[in-house]
């Protein structure tokens, strides 16, 4: 869901679904939680093996592009400075006055980044507390950094590029993933009963208000809501979405295809601009709402899919597998119960 939406905020004639980045935030900061639960030994080296090896293959195959081919990119550059920042998730400033690093999307990869880094040391700062199973210390201590790192953002706005960036309010999205996977493993079994009927009209509202707010329905500026820091309204739609889809674990059997999406959503994420840009500037624009750019446009939409797909399973799936072999020692997963 949250991919696919981001896939429509680069069409064209669309332009709405940059909401797919909040929820993703949402999502990854219950994930953190929930597998550091189960086993929260090499988390950094799980989490760098995890996102690393795709984001450089990206990163290197984009500015391979610019300095073969740079009349296909619009705004990226085969500069070796801005490569080796993107590498390092350094932020800096592109030629079009944006904080891109090489590969499009990568900014919030950057964001992920910062966030794996707070994390482990939320669960370092814990590390005694982690041995009786009282990971909330941990969870509370990323929160606090967080919440220290925006406060200071906010109040001394420094003028390095790369503090500005890590110090933005939207890194507080995470903690309200970290607040569903808290409120899940201790109330999971209420949520459980919550009716089918409720978990999909939530989801369902929470998602409508999202879009709402991308096409300017609900404006964001209005007298009221102007007054709500982004990152409230936005991590908390994100939060209710995660609710709501926690409530239906082992309810509804999501198509299998469905589920593979879910799996290469990662690739899916990072390639698609990639491949709607091709068709954008070879086949038809898609500036216009048309039959014929509808029909374009849902060309582009399974060619993501079939991209990201096999991304997963050729690259993604296969260098992850081998990395952990390599540098994690396996271990039986516990059951998550208990506070």
């Amino acid at each position: 869901m949250a991919a696919t939406s981001v896939i429509f905020r680069h069409i064209p004639f669309a332009g709405w679904g940059g909401f797919g980045v909040d929820i993703f935030f949402v999502v990854s900061g219950f994930v953190m939680c929930y597998v550091s639960f189960l086993d929260s030994r090499a988390f950094l080296i799980k989490r760098i093996i995890r996102i690393v090896p795709l984001y450089w293959f990206g990163t290197l195959g984009v500015f391979a592009v610019a300095l073969l081919s740079p009349a296909l990119l619009h705004n990226t550059s085969a500069d070796w400075n801005h490569l080796l920042k993107s590498l390092l998730f350094i932020p800096y400033m592109r030629e079009d006055h944006t904080i891109r690093p090489v590969l499009f999307l990568g900014w919030t990869l950057e964001y992920e980044a910062f966030f794996y880094v707070v994390f482990a040391l939320g669960l370092a700062c814990a590390r005694g507390k982690l041995a009786t199973g009282r990971h909330k210390y941990a969870y509370a201590c990323t929160a606090l950094f967080l919440a220290l790192a925006a406060a200071l953002g906010q109040t001394l706005r420094p003028a390095s590029i790369a503090l500005r960036f890590y110090t933005n309010p939207v890194i507080l999205e995470f903690a309200f993933g970290a607040i569903a996977f808290l409120l899940w493993n201790r109330y999971r079994d209420r949520i459980a009963q919550t009716p089918i009927v409720w978990a999909i009209a939530v989801a369902l509202l929470a998602y409508t208000a999202f879009l709402m707010f991308d096409l300017k329905i609900m404006d964001s500026h209005g007298a009221y809501l102007g007054k709500i820091p982004g990152f409230v309204w936005r991590g908390g739609l994100g939060f209710l979405l995660c609710i709501s889809f926690l409530s239906l674990e082992g309810k509804i059997r999501f198509p299998k295809l469905w589920l593979l999406i879910g799996d290469a959503s990662y690739s899916l994420y990072v390639f698609h601009p990639y491949v709607v840009e091709l068709i954008d500037r070879k086949m038809i624009s898609l500036r216009f709402l048309t039959p014929a750019t509808v029909a374009a446009a849902s060309i582009a939409i399974v060619a993501c899919f079939v991209v990201a797909i096999l991304s997963f399973q050729f690259f993604e799936r296969p260098t992850n597998s081998f990395l952990r072999k390599k540098f994690v020692k396996s271990r039986p997963r516990l059951a998550v119960a208990g506070p």
